[in-house]
């Protein structure tokens, strides 16, 4: 039980980062943001983070 609420959590932190509405996506794939504004990775870079069976992505 608490393994899953830290997944939450640290989901919950990284669509903060993302900077524009996002989620992870529940069905193994990623879901790409195009946010010019995001902290998930450096400008002109593409950041892809995987928290347990899920992924975000950010691409520019």
């Amino acid at each position: 039980m608490a393994d899953a609420l830290l997944l939450v959590r640290a989901r919950e932190l990284w669509v903060e980062l993302a900077g524009t509405p996002a989620e992870f996506s529940s069905s193994g794939g990623a879901e790409v943001v195009v946010a010019p504004g995001s902290r998930l990775a450096p400008p002109s870079w593409t950041g892809v983070v995987r928290i347990g069976d899920a992924a975000l992505g950010r691409g520019r």
